[in-house]
């Protein structure tokens, strides 16, 4: 998958920082980049850029596969 430019801005000491959260639009973007997952729907599953395997039913969740409560 090639990497695509992360969305930064500069805090007042000059530092990059990343946002923590992304609209609509930039969670569409990015899964429509992100590369498929051979043998699995590929409507569902996708490779994130660390080559994790990503379920889209899934975003917007606490910890891994949405088990971690606060």
């Amino acid at each position: 998958m090639s990497s695509l430019p992360s969305p930064c801005s500069c805090n007042s000491n000059g530092e990059e920082e990343r946002p923590r959260f992304f609209d609509s639009k930039a969670k569409s973007k990015c899964w429509a980049s992100a590369e498929t997952v051979p043998s699995r729907h590929p409507e569902r599953w996708h490779e994130d850029a660390a080559d994790n395997i990503v379920c889209k039913c899934f975003c917007n969740c606490q910890g891994c596969i949405c088990f971690e409560y606060n």
